[in-house]
């Protein structure tokens, strides 16, 4: 079902009886709706990688649409022996991210931590609640951090435990 959802065109544009002026009521009725080709263009455009990893897809039908619609990805009836035209749709519900899929809360917990992690540390510390501890290996040769901030609006402050301390340890 995916490969048809990634292969597959725009479907609103295929519906039989839609005016111009109609299609654009129905964009401005479903502004959080986006078609696959549409997210590709966004993600081309803004060059933003990130975005992906934390948009869930859902894929469904739309109906069938008219044979004259070029636009419409074809595929075979097997028991009629005719061709069929339908449009498959890749919608994007809700931008989440991808621990809030999981259900077991353990697992929750891990994903959530590595993916703040990967966002607010680069990859190198830890996130305790919402602070994003850097390890050393975060900074880099000026002597500063190169800790990745939180995606605007929001914005997380990078704090390193003082090597005066870590050497009281020791």
């Amino acid at each position: 079902m995916f490969s048809s959802c990634i292969s597959s065109f725009v479907s609103h544009l295929c519906r039989s009886g839609n005016s111009p002026s109609e299609e654009s009521e129905e964009r401005d009725k479903e502004p959080r709706t986006l078609t696959y080709p549409a997210y590709v263009a966004s993600l081309l455009d803004t060059g933003a990688k990130r975005m992906a990893a934390g948009v869930r897809m859902d894929c469904s039908s739309q109906g069938q649409c008219p044979r004259s619609c070029h636009l419409c990805h074809m595929s075979p009836r097997v028991s009629t022996g005719r061709q069929q035209s339908e449009p498959v749709l890749l919608k994007i519900t809700k931008a989440a991210p991808i621990y809030e899929l999981v259900s077991n809360n353990e697992t929750y917990q891990a994903l959530q931590e590595a993916m703040m992690s990967m966002l607010w540390c680069s990859g190198k510390g830890d996130v305790i609640d919402d602070w994003c501890r850097c390890d050393s290996s975060a900074f880099g040769s000026d002597g500063l951090p190169t800790c990745a901030p939180l995606p605007q609006p929001m914005s997380v402050k990078c704090f390193l435990l003082s090597v005066q301390l870590s050497q009281g340890f020791n």
